[in-house]
Formats: C-alpha cells, structure tokens, sequence
C-alpha cells in the first residue's frame, strides 16, 4: 500500500517549512534593510560634501589669489629726519648746506672753508634784513623766526614774494653768479622784514672766491649748478607753465655807443629795424632743420665746414657752403672756438673792413631777401671764384681784430690762447645756427649784422623774437655751460658775420684758462631781466630725498611744486584710515596747483618715491607776476581748468571705485609717465641682458630710450664712478641723460651691488624679471631687495619661450609667491632670448628686425611709454559677432592690442582674443559658440520652474567652459578685463583676477533668462554689466590707456512714437488688436522691448559722453538689423564687422588718424634705421660735467 503521512505529521512537516521560509524572508529583509540604511548613510554624506561644496565655492584645481595692500613703504612718508649728529660739523654748516642744496655737492675740504665764513646775525621784529641799496653779496637761511620779502615798484607799491620761514633760505643765484664773476651789484627792488624777532645765518659769496683759487673745479660746479638752475627751473618754471618768455630777457642793453651807433648808421652795413617784442614767427617758416642730416643743424655744419685751423686763410679747392635760391655763399674762415659777449670788445673791430667787404657783396648779382631758407650743400670748384688775394687779406685783418676784442672779453692777456680756436663765417639770410631742443650747440659771436634769439610759445603753435644780438654779443652760452638741449632757436634774420665757438675747443680753451667760464656765464645773466632777478629770490630749487613728504593733509597751502626731475606720489587718506594711491607725477608735472589757486588746505600726502627735485614757486611770486604781467592770469586759468577736469576725473573714477566691490584693475594708471624703469631677475638663469635688449629695442620705435648697465656706466664714466666719492657726478649724468631721454633703462646685476642698489634708488617703477617654467618662490636677489625700503611700484614679467610655448599655468603661484605687485604681464619670447650669444654680437642682434607692433615686447613698451591703445566691446547678444570681424581687420591695419574690456558678449569676444590671439582659433571658437547658441534641443532641456529665471544655466555654463576652458584672468596673455552688476549690493563690478569663464558667463547673465551666478569669492550674486555699464570705455582710461577704441553694437533705443494707452492696459485687448485682421496692431511695447530698454537706460549717457568725447575713438557698426539671438548668422554678422571697419581704419590712415603708438619718432625722418637709433640709444650725448673736465688738468 502507498505510503502516507500522519496527519500530525504533516501538520509539522508543513508548520516546519513555513517557518523556515518566514525565517529566510525576515533574514533577507533585514539584511537589505541594513545595506540600505549604510547606503542611504554614504549617499547622504556624499550630498552633504557636494551641497557644502557648492556653498562654499571650494575647487580644489583652482589656486585662490592672496589679497594684498601696498606696503607701508609705498603710501606712508617718513616722519624722522636724517640723522646729522654724526656729521663731524657744526650745527651752523649743517643747516646751511641742507637748505641750500647747491653746497650739497661738495667734499668734505670745501665744507670745512665754508665753516669759517658763516655768521649768525640777529634781526628783531619789523627791522629789515636788508633793503634797497644794500650789498646783494650774501645768501641768508633762517635759522628761527619768520623774514617777509616782498618787491617795492617805482610807485611805492610794495608786492609780495614770499614768506621765508625756519630752514627756509632767502637767495638769488643770479646775484651769487654777479659777485663771483667781479660784478656785483646792490639790492634794487627786493627787501628782507622780519615779521618776528628772528636767527638769520649769512654765508657771504666772497667765500667761494677764496677756494676758486685752490679749487678750480669748484668754480667749475658752482657755475653749473647756478646755470643749469637757471635753465631747468626760471625758464621751466616760467615760460612753461606761466607763458612768460620776453619778460625773462632785457631787450636793450648799453652797448659801447661808439660801435653800436656806427653799426646802425652805416650805409654800407646790413641794417635791421627793431621789431616788437611779441613778433610772431609761424613754426614752419624760416626753418632749415633737416632731418635728412641727423638733426644737424646749419650752425654745426658751419663750424664742421671747413677745418683750416690758423689764423690765416687758406685757399681751397673744395669746401662746403650755404647756398640759397639767391646765390649767398658761406666765406669759411679759420675753425676753432672762443668766448665772449661784451660791448666794449667790438671796438676793435675794425667797420671800415665791415664796410669795404660788404660793399663789395652787394654789387655781386647774388642780392639778398631776407626770410628766405637756407640749405646746406657740398660744393664744387666749378661753383667758385678762386678769393682774391685782396680779399683773403681783408679777412685776415677782420679776424685778427675780432680776436683781440674775444681775448678782452673772456679775460685773456692775449689773443694767443685764441690760435685754431676760431671760425669767422658769413651767415647768409634765413639761415638757423641753432633749433630749439638741439644738443651739442655752439657759440656765436656777432661781428656784423645781428642774429634773432627766438622760442616757441607754450602752445607750440608760433615762435616769439626774445631778443636779437648785436655786435659784440655772445648767444649760447646757457647751452654750451650746461651740455642740455637748447631752449632757443638762433637764427640770422639778415646776411651777418659771426666767429663760431665749437663746443671741443671752448672746453680745450675753459682747460687752459677756467676763468673764462665766469665771462661766458656773466653774458647770460646780464641778458636777464629786472624782473627774472626779482622772481629768481622767490623761485626755489628744492630736493626731496625718497620716502620723504613734500606736504600732509592739513598743511597750508603756500606753494606750487614743479617736478624737476624724480617722481611723486600722492596719497589720499579715507576716514577709516586706509591709504589709496590716486595718482604719480613725473619730470614736467605741476604738483598741488589746485589747493594754493583756491586758497585751501591740502587733502592729500606727497611723497617722494625717489630722490627728487622740485621748483617751488609760492603763492606770494604768483600774486606779483599776475600784477605785473596780467596775461599770466589767462595761463593760470588755463591751468586750474585742466586739473579741475583732472579732478572731475579722478572723481569719476573715484566713483567707480565706489560703485565697485573690487579696485579698479591693478593701479595702471599711475604707472604713466615713467622716466626710469630698473629691471631685476628673479635668479640668474633669467636672460636679462638678452630681455632687456630687446625692450629697448621696442621702446625706441616709439620713443627716445638710453639701456644702461653697470659695465656700460663704468665704460663710459669711469671703473670708480659707482664709488660714493662720485655720487655728485653720477647723480647729474644720470639726470642729464633722463632729460635727454623719454626713458632709462636700467638694467641690474645678478646681486645685490652698488648699481643695483642704484637702479632701484632711480627707478620710476621696477621690472620683476622671471622664467614662467621656473620655480615662482622668490629668488636671492629678490629677498634681498625685500629688505630695502622700495618705493617704486613693481610689475611682474613672465617670460614664456616660443619654442616651448605653453599656456600660462601657475600666474597665481608667483604673484602669491611675492610682495604687493601692481601689474603683472606674459611675454613671448622669440628663440634668441634664450640663445646664448657673445656680448660683442648681443646690440647687433637686436637691432633687427623692427619689433613688431603687436609683439609682446611691443606691448610692453607702449604699457611703459604711456602709449598703450586699449579695446572696448560692448554687450548686444548676436550682434557683438561683428568684434569678431572688427578684431579681424585691426590685425590687416596693423593696429596693436594692449588691453581689452568687455561686457556681456564682448565680454566672450574679448576673453577668446586674449586666451589666444591667433585669428583661426579665436574665429573657430567664436563659431563653436554660435552654435551651440543656435541650437535649440540645449535650450529646451535646459528650462526649468521660471521662479529666478526661465533656464537652469546649465547648458549656457557648459557652452562657455568649452569655448574658454579652465583659465584664469591673470593667465591670459593680454591685459583684461570684464564688467558685472552686483544684485546683491547694487553695485558694478571690476573683474581682472579669478576664473575667467565664470565672470564672462555672469557678464553676460540677462535678467529672466538665466540665474544670477554667485562669485566665487564672497557669494555675492552677478548679473549682466549691461546694466550698469554697456562700454566700459571710462573704465580702460582708469587704466592707463591712451588710445581707446570703443566699440559698441548695443541695440538702439527703438521707436519713440508709442501710443496713448491710456491709465490701464489689458492685454486681452492687445491680443485682440493682434489677431483682427481689419485692425492696426497698437505701438505698444511688450515685456521683453521694455526690459531690453531698462538695461540700457542708465548707460545712455555714459554712452553719449564717449561718443562726444575726442579721447575715444567710437565706432558703432551697422548691425541693428540683426535681433539678440541670431547666433545662427555668425558669417553675415562678422563680415559686416570686418567690412565696417576696414572702411573706418582706411579713413584713418588716409587722414593721419592712426593711434600715435603706431607712428615711430623716426617717421618724420627719411632713411633713419632702427640700427642707428639704437646705436645713439645705447651710445647717449654725454654730459657737460665742467668740474670734471677742469680736474683733468
């Protein structure tokens, strides 16, 4: 039978198997509820660090730049003076010579002689230091009190010059030159008060008399510095910025009347009607300046003429000549130079000569008329008559003559010292001896006829007759005695004769006898007016050590300051105490002009960033010139409008500082107007000398540059120049050839030596020179240097090798890595950088090609001339593709990009062009882009819950990142930057650090359409600068650019006759009015016309300032047709750019209106090369150092 289960057992075979199943499934779930619960932990953890990520904005490939202040030793003045205690001298001498910096030069011997003249003189209260009549023999320093030193007219009138206070000085130069060349005179107009009882020092000039004797060189210095005084500051001071220039000159001088009455009767002379004094010469009239002979000018070539060398004349066969349209021949007589300017001396020339020999001339056909241009040209034989015996010997005799009075006249016992130092030449009519701004000029003694002393008016626009010299006068002395570019032209209005003085043989002659030097001095000072004498004893010269304040906030107002030489910086203190730096003045600037014309305090500091010089002129000069000569007020109006504008736009600019959370770019701006740039390596595995080179090469396209090295210094000054006995010389050599040159380069050595030291106690802002592929972390030299006290702002200089060429990396690295940088820039470098070359082939190689224009060495040199040309693109959606073509067509022109700026799709069209400047990538990308614009599947996936906006962004994000990829703003190759509007504290923002496609995606965030983006920095949420600023053109001038190109494809503002609606609208009516066929759709705007009209609004009239402003250069191509969005007509929109500006850029270069970046100073010039430019950078004019030449002896 079939076996079967009990029934109890298979209620437990069945009660078994139930449980085990429920066993296994209670198992199984609570293992799976253990797994969940662990991954439901780790999921959360995960989503907790990315939200905490994402919050705090924390990327771990992105190095965050470090905020940085300037140093205290950049915005802070010294407050505690120079220790003098030390100095083995009294306390006397020691005030002395810091007020009176003309005695600063001197060693330790001339100190000690000083010592024994000085007096202490005691003047009580309202008792006269000295008045009219008394000895004008002395230089006073008040030592304590307060002297007043006012000017008494012939009416009574008395006029103020200044107020003389402790360790201020009363002084004339003029006067210390009249006593120590035997002239002195007394006090005609000027008197010293005592407004308190007060302790005057008195260094009488007989003092220097005693050491001229045993010290020839100092003779030699105290002239120097007394003349140059009188060049760089009476003239600087007041035709420069005043627009005084006849009133500096006396125009009738007493002459020997015998002579000056006889040269004016005779028939037979050339004779010449005075002129007013304000004759006025069109700048391009009766010029012979030719550029073709290397700025030689018809004076130089007359003394170069012919080299005969004696006292007699020889006959030639070959000789050069003047030759004009009518015929006037240059009659070369003996080559060699004297000195002299005295009437008395003339009365030993002979005027029957002057008679007999001009009679003669004026039979010849060759009749002349007068005005008309001279040329200088070789000559054949065939061209001349052989001179007669007659006349040879009728020469001879006028010669010998005019020898004798020049001997008189510097002094001499004889005409001997005279031999081969003369050259009597016949000046034909027209002819200019001198241009204003030549160097190495010579001397020019009038025998007959007379010569025009004129200058250019302060506006460069006609030339004013000073004076003209006749018989018996000297002309170019001021120029001869300091070795600087002349300030007046010379030229013979008439057919003259005048003895030519060749630089060379009055410094082989002043070698022989010094004293000549005080003859030739004298006939400047006596050509100086009354009143340049009275101006002289309130005109300062004034020095201010680096790290010193000129003036603090809340000093009275008692002077104008005028930079000599040097740089000042001006410090403004907010009232949370923080220090901005709102501007730099360089050589030529007026400093604090503003506050002494209104009459207020000062708000700022000035300091000095380097040794410096300054004039200062005070208040109470500047109340008597406007007495005296009331055509001054005009000048002064003049001058208080342009730092009025001035002020407006630092306000401005100021202003947008304000409305910024960040600082304007990285302090461009006050770079302008640098003289000195010292440039130090990182390590000595940078190239230097070969960088350098190559900078200056650049820089001399555009303007005059000098390279300077230690072993060039010392080539050419000497091995010990750098030692401190020859601080003096080297000071002045230096600032000879700054004023010479638009700028110094100044290259450092490896260590830390005496020229480096130099080169950053000289610097107007300092290079930082390193490899990009190197190590950032600061090398030696630079650890070092961070020990000084250096007050230049530095910039950071990356060298990049071409052949290696990678994109710029770890930018952030080295600015963190350093100090406060005000700058940093990416150069690439072409192989012979890094080549390594011999020294005698290193200014040959560099010399050619010409760099350039758009080169990163010749970015760099227009960023240190001040002459960089910046980029501005505007925001408006598709259209800004025409950047694109406009970007295109500067490249074919020629035209350079220094800087550019951008808002909302200029601000993509200009991070492309600076991420990578070739034309096909930064076209590709740009067209990538349009495409992912013009497709709509990104665009549809992308919308979401329209709560902040209609899209998430995420797609408009991944578009950007892959056109631009992960690079920062400092890594970029171009200066840039982009402008976003802060929502969150209602302000516009300046992007020039942090990631690049974040602030070009926030840049171009329209409000509705995409979410604002939070900074990565602080949070703060970022929407389109359109808003705020659509052409950000205001914002590159801040930055120092000069030329700036505005570009702005903005909608326009649409049509203005809407309708009347009436108080309400309904848009079921609209729709209505839309869809009836038999019905005109309203005028009416809808919600996306008015939004696009509120982002524009409050930029309309920034706009309409650019366009009327002639420091911009607007273009607005014609692409209004093309809506916001039409990224899909990249091609149409890009040629119409390209088109446009093709037209606009032929137009400037067919009227001259390229950027003045682009012309060369040698393009007015035919045929001279980049090489012998370079060759006169490198090889500079050298400098008049009198004492020197003296001390050879």
């Amino acid at each position: 039978p079939k076996p079967r289960f009990r029934k109890r057992d298979k209620v437990m075979f069945y009660g078994r198997k139930m449980l085990r199943t429920v066993r296994l499934k209670l198992h199984l779930e609570s293992s799976m509820l253990v797994y969940l619960g662990e991954y439901t932990q780790v999921l959360c953890n995960i989503l907790c660090i990315a939200s905490i990520n994402r919050l705090l904005m924390l990327f771990d490939d992105e190095v965050e730049r470090l905020k940085k202040e300037p140093p205290p030793s950049v915005v802070e003045a010294d407050w505690a003076e120079p220790d003098q205690h030390s100095a083995p001298f009294p306390a006397e001498v020691l005030y002395m010579l810091r007020n009176v910096r003309v005695f600063g030069h001197f060693e330790e011997p001339l100190f000690i002689e000083l010592c024994k003249h000085i007096e202490t003189k005691h003047v009580p209260a309202n008792a006269n230091l000295f008045y009219p009549g008394d000895p004008d023999d002395s230089i006073y320093v008040v030592q304590s009190g307060h002297i007043s030193v006012y000017v008494t007219e012939k009416d009574g009138t008395r006029l103020p010059l200044k107020e003389v206070k402790n360790g201020d000085s009363i002084q004339s130069l003029l006067s210390v030159l009249d006593v120590i060349t035997g002239y002195p005179h007394p006090f005609y107009t000027v008197t010293a008060k005592a407004v308190e009882d007060s302790i005057i020092l008195r260094l009488p000039c007989r003092a220097f008399q005693d050491l001229f004797r045993e010290y020839p060189e100092f003779m030699m210095r105290i002239v120097q510095v007394i003349m140059v005084r009188i060049q760089r500051v009476t003239f600087l001071a007041l035709h420069n910025y005043l627009g005084l220039g006849n009133e500096l000159i006396t125009q009738v001088r007493q002459f020997s009347n015998f002579l000056f009455s006889r040269w004016q009767n005779s028939s037979d002379t050339p004779r010449y009607e005075s002129q007013t004094n304000k004759s006025e010469i069109p700048a391009s009239k009766n010029e012979t300046w030719n550029p073709d002979q290397n700025n030689v000018t018809d004076g130089e070539k007359l003394a170069r003429s012919n080299r005969v060398g004696y006292l007699k004349f020889k006959a030639l066969s070959s000789r050069q000549r003047l030759k004009s349209s009518e015929g006037f021949k240059l009659e070369p007589l003996p080559t060699r130079e004297p000195i002299a300017d005295c009437a008395s001396d003339v009365e030993h020339v002979d005027s029957e000569t002057l008679r007999r020999r001009h009679a003669r001339r004026t039979k010849s056909s060759c009749t002349p008329s007068s005005g008309r241009d001279t040329d200088m040209e070789d000559d054949d034989t065939s061209q001349f008559s052989q001179r007669s015996q007659t006349e040879m010997s009728e020469d001879d005799e006028l010669l010998r003559s005019v020898s004798d009075g020049v001997s008189n006249v510097l002094g001499l016992q004889s005409p001997a010292p005279l031999q081969d130092r003369l050259a009597l030449a016949q000046i034909p009519a027209g002819t200019i001896l001198t241009k204003e701004g030549d160097i190495n000029c010579s001397l020019y003694y009038v025998v007959s006829g007379s010569l025009q002393i004129s200058q250019r008016d302060v506006n460069k626009s006609y030339e004013c007759t000073l004076f003209h010299a006749v018989p018996g006068e000297l002309v170019g002395s001021l120029e001869m005695l300091t070795g600087e570019p002349s300030l007046f032209s010379i030229r013979a209005p008439h057919e003259c004769k005048v003895i030519i003085i060749t630089k060379s043989n009055f410094f082989s002659l002043m070698k022989e006898t010094p004293s000549v030097v005080l003859n030739v001095a004298h006939s400047l000072v006596r050509r100086m007016s009354p009143f340049s004498r009275q101006a002289d004893f309130g005109i300062d010269w004034m020095f201010v050590e680096a790290g010193r304040a000129l003036y603090r906030p809340g000093e009275p107002s008692e002077n104008i300051y005028i930079v000599v030489s040097g740089r000042l910086r001006e410090v403004l203190t907010g009232k949370d105490g923080k220090k901005e730096i709102i501007g730099e003045h360089g050589r030529g600037e007026l400093v604090g002009v503003v506050e002494v014309m209104t009459k207020s305090q000062r708000a700022t500091t000035v300091l000095a960033v380097r040794d410096t010089e300054v004039a200062k002129i005070p208040s109470g000069l500047l109340e008597t010139i406007k007495v005296k000569f009331p055509q001054v007020v005009t000048r002064l109006i003049h001058l208080l409008g342009e730092r009025l504008i001035g002020s407006y736009q630092q306000r401005t600019n100021l202003a947008i500082s304000l409305l910024s959370a960040k600082p304007i770019g990285e302090n461009h701006a006050v770079t302008s107007n640098l003289s000195a740039v010292a440039i130090i390596p990182t390590d000595t595995t940078v190239p230097l000398t070969n960088f350098t080179l190559e900078l200056a090469s650049a820089l001399n396209t555009i303007c005059p540059t000098l390279y300077l090295t230690s072993s060039l210094i010392k080539r050419k000054l000497g091995s010990s120049i750098l030692d401190r006995a020859n601080e003096y010389r080297l000071t002045n050599w230096l600032a000879q050839q700054e004023d010479a040159h638009r700028i110094v380069l100044y290259q450092a050595d490896s260590s830390l030596t005496n020229w480096t030291r130099r080169c950053v106690r000289q610097a107007d802002t300092i290079l930082i020179v390193g490899v990009a592929m190197k190590d950032p972390a600061p090398g030696k030299i630079e650890k070092q240097l961070e020990s000084l006290s250096m007050r230049a702002q530095k910039e950071l200089i990356l060298l990049h090798n071409s052949r290696q060429l990678q994109r710029p990396r770890n930018t952030v690295e080295w600015i963190n890595e350093r100090g406060w940088c005000s700058a940093h820039y990416h150069i690439r470098c072409p192989p012979r950088i890094f080549g390594k070359l011999m020294t005698s082939d290193l200014v040959s190689s560099f010399q050619t090609p010409v760099p350039d224009v758009n080169s990163d060495f010749a970015r760099l040199a227009r960023h240190l001339s001040g002459t960089a040309i910046g980029l501005v693109l505007s925001g408006g959606g598709a259209r800004g593709l025409a950047h694109l073509g406009l970007i295109k067509a500067m490249r074919e022109f020629g035209i350079p990009i220094d800087m550019v700026g951008g808002t909302s799709i200029g601000a993509l069209m200009g991070a492309l062009y600076c991420i990578d400047s070739d034309l096909d990538d930064y076209t590709a990308k740009a067209k990538q882009f349009s495409e992912e614009m013009s497709s709509i599947i990104p665009k549809v996936l992308d919308l979401t819950y329209p709560v902040t906006a209609t899209f998430t962004g995420k797609a408009f994000n991944s578009g950007i990142q892959r056109v631009i990829g992960d690079v920062q703003i400092e890594d970029l190759w171009i200066p840039y930057f982009t402008v976003t509007t802060d929502v969150t504290d209602s302000k516009m923002r300046i992007h020039t650090q942090g990631s690049l496609w974040r602030y070009v995606r926030s840049s171009m965030s329209l409000s509705g359409y995409l979410p604002p983006l939070c900074d990565p920095t602080d949070g703060h949420l970022l929407l389109d600068g359109g808003y705020i600023n659509n052409l950000p053109a205001d914002i590159m001038k801040s930055m120092g650019a000069q030329t700036i190109i505005a570009v702005d494809v903005g909608a326009n503002s649409g049509p203005t006759d809407l309708d009347n609606y009436g108080d309400y609208l309904s848009g079921w009516w609209l729709l209505w009015k839309k869809i009836n066929p038999f019905s005109e759709p309203p005028k009416i705007l809808n919600l996306a016309e008015i939004q696009s009209r509120l982002a524009y609004v409050s930029c309309e009239r920034q706009l309409e300032e650019i366009r009327n402003c002639s420091a911009y250069r607007y273009l607005k191509p014609p692409v209004q047709r093309f809506k916001t969005l039409q990224f899909n007509k990249f091609d149409e929109i890009a040629e119409v750019g390209y088109e446009y500006a093709t037209t606009v850029f032929t137009g400037w270069q067919e009227g001259n209106l390229m950027p003045k970046s682009m012309r060369s100073k040698y393009d007015d010039t035919d045929g001279t090369t980049t090489q012998e430019s370079f060759g006169r950078t490198v090889d500079s004019h050298n400098f008049t150092d009198l004492a020197e030449i003296v001390s050879r002896i």
